[in-house]
């Protein structure tokens, strides 16, 4: 029982850790300790969803730039879709 209620304490760590980092960096809670509220469980799991995609993206996009994966310029298509004016 001791070592099943330490690996529940580790887990809960490292879950209230990537909470803290939502909270603080998408600003889903409120000053203090305090949760963000709703009544409807399906917005709270949406915007953990979201802000964990964005995180993910955020870290994507970071390695590739590092590794020189990323263009200076999107091809062509992306570059029309998303309104760039791409310079030839």
């Amino acid at each position: 029982m001791h070592a099943e209620r330490l690996a529940f304490l580790a887990r809960r760590n490292s879950t209230e850790s990537l909470f803290s980092a939502l909270q603080g960096g998408h600003h889903l809670g409120t000053d203090g300790a305090d949760r963000t509220r709703t009544p409807k469980q399906a917005t709270a799991h949406t915007l953990i969803d979201l802000a964990l995609l964005l995180r993910n993206a955020y870290m994507l996009a970071s390695l590739r730039i590092e590794h020189g994966e990323f263009p200076e310029t999107p091809p062509p298509a992306l570059a029309r879709a998303l309104g760039i004016e791409v310079l030839a």
